[in-house]
């Protein structure tokens, strides 16, 4: 019996799986409703507001979500904040922003934001 070699090592394919149970896991959060009072745009869905950080990492997460958003489920198009990641996150507690796709712990105050 031969054994086949997997294209992706064992640790690759694991990051790969948790990204996309990431990505998936944040699609369906952001589904569920803003609490901000947004215009639906003829749609009764609210348009979303994301954080747009400089991280590439982050920019790209964002348009693979918003595209999933806004043609697998029926979203408008969502608007991109862009900013600072500390700003963003007070955003975010005060519903300005709805979804972002990317927090390092290093970067969150000690206080407890996003608990």
């Amino acid at each position: 019996m031969t054994k086949t070699k997997h294209f992706l090592g064992k640790k690759a394919a694991r990051s790969l799986l948790l990204m996309v149970l990431f990505i998936f896991a944040s699609s369906a959060a952001g589904c569920g409703g803003s609490t901000n009072d947004s215009s639906t745009n003829g749609n009764d869905k609210p348009k979303l507001v994301m954080a747009d950080v400089t991280w590439d990492s982050v920019q790209v997460h964002n348009r693979i979500l918003g595209f999933i958003l806004q043609h697998g489920y029926g979203y408008p198009e969502p608007e991109y904040a862009f900013g600072d990641t500390l700003p963003l996150l007070q955003g975010m507690t005060k519903g300005n922003v709805d979804i972002t796709m990317e927090v390092w712990q290093d970067n969150t105050p000690s206080h407890g934001m996003m608990r």
